[in-house]
């Protein structure tokens, strides 16, 4: 896994990786009916967790597939790709709004 990081990082597309302690030592909020539910770890009812994740700046999502495809994971490890918004995926009114125009 260094050798994959090393690899993105020399790169220049790594922004960031980080892992996560094990859900038994967290916590979750959920929300419904607008109040806040506190649930202690471990949360038995969690199918599917996030264990860590990477934030790379690709040109393209077929390039960050192509990443993604490189890393040595487990057989039942699995990468969700995601992007991330940027001002840009706003609507004019929303940019707006949070440049203060």
């Amino acid at each position: 896994m260094q050798k994959f990081n090393a690899s993105m990082q020399k790169a220049g597309i790594l922004l960031s990786a980080e892992g996560l302690h094990p859900p038994a030592i967290g916590t979750r909020v959920a929300f419904k009916g607008g109040r806040p539910k506190i649930t202690d770890g471990p949360c038995a009812e969690a199918k599917e967790l996030v264990g860590g994740f990477w934030m790379i700046q690709a040109k393209s999502q077929a390039a960050a597939v192509e990443w993604a495809s490189r890393c040595p994971a487990a057989d039942v490890d699995i990468i969700e790709i995601r992007q991330v918004f940027e001002m840009a995926d706003f609507p004019p009114d929303v940019q707006a709004a949070a440049t203060g125009g």
